[in-house]
């Protein structure tokens, strides 16, 4: 992982607990395939969130929340499955993206809840 994308998660990690969510796991693979971050919400009942972090040093041509194309939702999608059945979830899930643009002296943070759904 690169200096950006580490910078990003950890950023992402900073700002996810600040929103009240509980980091459960981090870079969780599942063959090939990786979730970013896997975090518990403080809704009731909870919400398993798994997010996507995608930073980029500005200017960017193209934002990084929307570089998580159809193809990369399905294996975020397809890896979700592979944690909710080997940790036994039967709460809700939802997934979000977490998009970092880092500026020369400052950075901007967007937050995407829901930014897609399975079709299961």
């Amino acid at each position: 992982m690169n200096f950006v994308g580490k910078s990003a998660e950890d950023l992402a990690c900073q700002f996810l607990i600040e929103k009240g969510l509980v980091i459960l796991d981090r870079n969780w693979r599942c063959g090939h395939l990786e979730i970013d971050i896997i975090a518990q919400g403080i809704e009731d009942p909870p919400i398993i969130h798994f997010v996507e972090v995608k930073g980029r040093n500005f200017p960017t041509p193209i934002e990084p929340q929307f570089q998580v194309n159809s193809f990369k939702q399905r294996h975020i999608i397809s890896a979700a499955n592979g944690y909710i059945k080997k940790n036994r979830i039967s709460s809700e899930v939802a997934f979000d993206i977490v998009s970092i643009c880092f500026k020369i002296t400052s950075y901007e943070i967007i937050y995407i809840p829901n930014a897609f759904s399975p079709n299961w």
